[in-house]
């Protein structure tokens, strides 16, 4: 018998026993065994009359601990042999202790341990035992060698004098720990096996499937690159399981953290193996996670590489669940999506009825009739009001809360709802412009199209057409003098008061549309006003009209009341088409095509409707590109005009249509 103490500080040596996961505490006692080449690790456990643990045994059948490494092995914080080697002796297998800590995370378990350990010396089995305590725990216990009956080596290691209970370690969830631990290894060497509390570990039970990817080259702060190796595993059973765990070169763990990734409907384990992160440890610097500029440069490729990956899983998965709806007769979409709006509405729908068969209880095994409809509501809600899903998955659905968060945001993130309006938007718009070039471009059916009761009630609802800033200013209905424009425009500009000064005769006249827009850049309070007079599309507009609204400018602009500073008024003439006097006007040096008159605050315009036109397509091409859409035929876009606009439109065009 001898004693044998550690050269290592003791505070330094407590800490190492104070594990916070006493599975880990396990874990690292069959890592041990591991590396001493066993084929098979058994994890036992005593207990007493009330069913708490008396104490723990990790047994395995490798090679044993040789007497002339036992002191070597123990009284450093280290085994001296494991040190100089990659490899394990016999069986070549990946080392993963290297520097003994494992022995001393023990204690965390229970304040006193035991290693009765069984190896080889010139064809006998020789054993002996080595025993510390936590109160002395810079010390251990040798024991003197005799011989054994046994027929194979291998170490037994016994903890007791356990002081709580630790339900962490019942069966079921201490299996699915250990599994994430020993994964990669396990993954390497299947014929390895692993027994806890009398249950074998059936790895391919568990797993779901594993991915290898091919290496990472990161660059680090210093200009020097790092091969980061990044694995993941997926699990059948182990639920609520996500996590990143940071590994040596060899795969052995060193720290688990969040994976930082979004990834709903799959329990997954990644696994990073890098020789930075075995240093960092070494250093002590791992702990620091993404505040570490090297190591957060690493996690940035690998939870690049992570999204990507489930990215693609969750469109295979999704096709093969939806495949099965679809043989079954209840997916509510029967044709291939049409356009855009389409398509996004069955992203959404997808997402949202693959939340409802995973979460909401016995959805799965409903009769198929009752999930039909239930789609087909689900898809109702989608096409009609996409914001109120989640109200239904919360209160008719009873989705679990925390899958309610999930799905609020997956549909935040990729913005679908958003998309979906924006699509719907735009396709009205294309569809607009497009019966609009008809009523006012088909001279079959110009020739019915009034300014006053036709055009000006189906502008007042398009007010995008001229910009998108532009808002209504004036009354709708009824005929707006520019009066009652200067008077809107003085209750804008905060003066309401002085509305009964102004003169009325000189501002009789009635424009079709007074739109106005308050800047939003600069001063708060600058305005512009836009005023347009609306001409019939079958009227060529001439000098006459040209002088209208040059008198409707000069009328404003003159008037005492009009702000000269802050306020800029700006007039549009419109119908299809101009003499050649005005197109003479239109067409003047050093001024924009169509820009008849400008001072200071106010500016007149003539605007052709396939100019106006023009211009809005202008702004609606690029969405329109990445939609992909275009309005197939001129039946569409009329059909949105008699849906939108029919009470204004005449009967004539409605009969002939």
């Amino acid at each position: 018998m001898k004693t044998i103490e550690v050269e290592v500080k003791r505070d330094h040596l407590e800490l190492l026993s104070k594990s916070k996961k006493p599975i880990l505490a396990v874990a690292e006692l069959v890592w041990n065994g591991l590396d001493a080449d066993t084929d098979e690790v058994d994890i036992s456990f005593d207990r007493n009359e009330l069913f708490a643990i008396d104490s723990i045994m990790v047994s395995d059948n490798g090679h044993g601990i040789r007497m002339d490494e036992a002191e070597d092995a123990f009284k450093n914080l280290g085994g001296s042999w494991k040190r100089s080697k990659g490899t394990t002796r016999k069986l070549k297998r990946l080392l993963h202790g290297r520097r003994g800590k494992g022995r001393f995370r023990a204690f965390s378990l229970g304040r006193m341990i035991e290693w009765e350990t069984w190896y080889e010396n010139n064809g006998k089995i020789i054993t002996y035992k080595i025993t510390g305590s936590r109160e002395e725990i810079g010390k251990f216990q040798i024991g003197d060698e005799v011989g054994s009956d046994r027929t194979r080596t291998g170490t037994r290691v016994k903890i007791t004098k356990i002081e709580q209970n630790f339900p962490s370690l019942e069966r079921e969830k201490a299996i699915d720990e250990i599994t994430e631990q020993l994964a990669l290894y396990m993954s390497e060497y299947p014929d390895i096996k692993i027994k806890y509390d009398g249950k074998y570990i059936d790895w391919d039970e568990i797993k779901e499937l594993k991915k290898d990817f091919d290496p990472l080259e990161v660059e680090l702060t210093d200009g020097s690159k790092v091969i980061a190796e990044l694995s993941v595993v997926e699990w059948k059973r182990l639920k609520g399981t996500r996590r990143l765990f940071l590994c040596g070169k060899d795969g052995f763990t060193y720290e688990d953290i969040p994976p930082g990734i979004h990834a709903p409907g799959f329990e997954f384990t990644a696994y990073i193996k890098s020789d930075l992160i075995r240093k960092m440890d070494e250093e002590g610097t791992l702990s620091l996670g993404d505040m570490h500029q090297d190591l957060k440069r690493v996690l940035d490729a690998v939870r690049d590489k992570l999204k990507e990956y489930f990215r693609e899983r969750s469109l295979y998965v999704a096709g093969k669940v939806v495949d099965e709806w679809k043989k079954e007769n209840i997916y509510p979409y029967k044709d291939e999506p049409k356009d855009i709006i389409e398509s996004t509405e069955r992203k959404v729908f997808d997402i949202c009825a693959l939340h409802m068969n995973r979460y909401v209880p016995d959805f799965g095994s409903a009769p198929p009739k009752s999930r039909s409809l239930s789609f087909q509501l689900l898809k109702h809600a989608i096409e009609t009001s996409p914001t109120a899903v989640r109200r239904i998955f919360i209160e008719v659905l009873e989705l679990p809360e925390e899958k309610q968060e999930e799905l609020a945001k997956i549909l935040e993130t990729i913005s679908l709802s958003a998309l979906m309006n924006l699509a719907k938007t735009v396709t009205n718009r294309l569809q607009f412009i497009n019966g609009l070039e008809q009523i006012v471009g088909d001279k079959t059916v110009a020739k019915h199209i009034k300014e006053r009761s036709h055009l000006q009630h189906i502008i007042e609802n398009e007010l995008w057409i001229f910009g998108e800033h532009y808002a209504f200013c004036s009354p709708r209905g009824g005929d707006i003098t520019l009066k009652n424009v200067l008077t809107a425009h003085l209750s804008l500009m905060g003066r309401p008061e002085l509305a009964p000064s102004i003169e009325p005769k000189k501002l009789n006249d009635i424009p079709d549309l007074c739109l106005y827009q308050q800047y939003l850049y600069g001063r708060e309070d600058e305005y512009e006003n836009l005023v347009i007079e609306l001409k019939k599309p079958k009227d060529k507009l001439n000098e006459d009209h040209l002088a209208q609204i040059k008198k409707y400018a000069r009328a404003v602009a003159t008037d005492p009341l009009f702000d000269k500073e802050k306020t800029k008024w700006t007039f549009y003439l419109v119908s299809t088409d101009y003499d050649e006097a005005v197109k003479n006007e239109c067409n003047q040096q050093d001024r924009k095509y169509g820009q008849v008159f400008v001072v200071k605050n106010y500016e007149i315009w003539v605007k052709r409707w396939g100019d106006i036109i023009q211009e809005a397509k202008g702004r609606l091409e690029f969405v329109k590109k990445q939609m992909d859409y275009s309005v197939k035929s001129n039946e569409e876009g009329f059909e949105y005009l008699r849906k939108k606009h029919g009470e204004y439109l005449p009967s004539e065009i409605l009969v002939g249509k």
